[in-house]
């Protein structure tokens, strides 16, 4: 899922819906790392958007977990469909 940090009370939205389906869920040893650093990403947007607050603070993370996000999606439609 792709959270659009141009408006926080969407990327909220969305960074709150994915930590929802992330909650409890183990990931396998090969995707590990991208589930840790998506799931940093994420609770760094609930963070930034608690009571209002501005999204610049996470740019820099949402481009490190471009990458994640990519290899995570390529994983799920491999071996969940």
């Amino acid at each position: 899922m792709e959270i659009p940090i141009w408006d926080s009370g969407t990327a909220r939205s969305a960074a709150l819906e994915e930590q929802k389906l992330m909650k409890g869920a183990v990931p396998p040893k090969e995707i590990a790392r991208d589930w840790k650093t998506w799931n940093t990403y994420v609770s760094a947007v609930v963070r930034a958007t608690n009571a209002g607050g501005s999204l610049e603070s996470v740019t820099g993370l949402e481009k490190k977990s471009r990458g994640a996000q990519e290899r995570l999606t390529k994983y799920a439609f491999a071996h969940c469909s």
